[in-house]
């Protein structure tokens, strides 16, 4: 049966001045359904569309977006009416805002909310799935049960001089704080940055004294242009004191991870 029915779009406004939107979600209330409901974007790829130079905290965002999910779930069903939304929209979410309630004849609410955050707010791409390890065995032992309490799996570093961040898949404590990076490459040059790069951080410790050793274990894209650039990337970082475990040493490393946690 239909019935009268109000939604609301949540929208992202970083500069209430300008009063520039980007629609974030919409709430939909039937109180003739006895539904009240809010679809939030997953991503934030519209308000990054809408503000591409605006420092967006995303963190921030996805909390924001949260609580209004939340409030609703613990005040909605008390909702008797469209006072009681308009009263609810009045409430500050950041810099999320909910905008009047508008007037909407719903039959299934849950399909017209579908509806709704499909054509006002749009579609979203599928997340991207998590890469291939460049090591699947060297992933299965870092992210083992057994090795979780003792490794950080993710974890970003600042280079000293440079400034820029460094991504390490896995590290881990063994009197010095080893710096565990497999990577694909596919010329020599990255290898003379990063070895630079593994140079730095050997020289000055981390926030917490932990002096820093990075290991690479390098694999080669098979279609590289480079000659023998396997030997090239090892004998780079040799020259910057970074330890390499090739494809063929990976077996022996692993035991000599699992031996080093289990000492310490």
């Amino acid at each position: 049966m239909r019935q009268q029915g109000y939604y609301s779009l949540v929208q992202f406004c970083p500069d209430p001045a300008k009063a520039e939107v980007a629609n974030a979600g919409v709430l939909l209330f039937a109180p003739g359904h006895r539904f009240i409901d809010v679809r939030m974007s997953r991503v934030n790829e519209r308000i990054h569309r809408f503000f591409p130079e605006a420092k967006l905290d995303v963190k921030r965002l996805n909390s924001t977006k949260e609580a209004i999910r939340s409030r609703i779930q613990l005040e909605g069903a008390q909702f008797q009416s469209v006072a009681d939304l308009s009263a609810f929209i009045l409430t500050r979410f950041d810099q999320m805002r909910l905008t009047p309630p508008r007037s909407i004849m719903v039959s299934h609410p849950e399909k017209t909310l579908v509806a709704l955050f499909k054509e006002l707010v749009g579609g979203e791409r599928t997340p991207r799935q998590k890469p291939e390890p460049v090591y699947p065995e060297v992933d299965r032992l870092f992210t083992s049960p057994q090795m979780r309490p003792h490794v950080v799996c993710g974890k970003s570093v600042v280079v000293p001089v440079l400034g820029r961040q460094l991504e390490i898949p896995y590290s881990f404590k063994n009197g010095l704080l080893h710096l565990v990076k497999p990577y694909w490459f596919a010329t020599s040059d990255a290898a003379i940055t990063m070895g630079f790069e593994g140079q730095m951080l050997a020289k000055e410790p981390d926030e917490e004294g932990n002096t820093r050793k990075l290991t690479v274990l390098p694999r080669v894209k098979p279609l590289n242009k480079e000659k023998d650039l396997e030997t090239k990337v090892v004998s780079i970082f040799r020259e910057y004191d970074v330890r390499t475990v090739t494809e063929t040493e990976v077996p022996a490393y692993l035991d000599e991870v699992v031996q080093l946690v289990a000492a310490y």
